[in-house]
């Protein structure tokens, strides 16, 4: 019977960090924009849309990069 191994080779570990790196800074932007909220309720509603709308971007933009 055939002897079953998992190697994982460099590329496994650049990966990790990668995608290690990428979650930390996905956490730091959605603490901004809680920040945001807290912080500058009196900003237009507009700027507000338009924050709102570059974090769904980002969010979108990472999304993809995963598939």
């Amino acid at each position: 019977m055939a002897d079953l191994t998992l190697e994982l080779n460099a590329s496994m570990g650049c990966l990790f960090i990668g995608v290690a790196l990428s979650v930390a800074f996905y956490g730091t932007l959605c603490a901004q924009l809680l920040y945001y909220c807290w912080n500058y309720r009196s900003d237009a509603r507009t700027l507000k849309l338009w924050v709102f709308a570059m974090w769904l971007v980002y969010r979108y933009v990472i999304l993809l990069a995963k598939l």
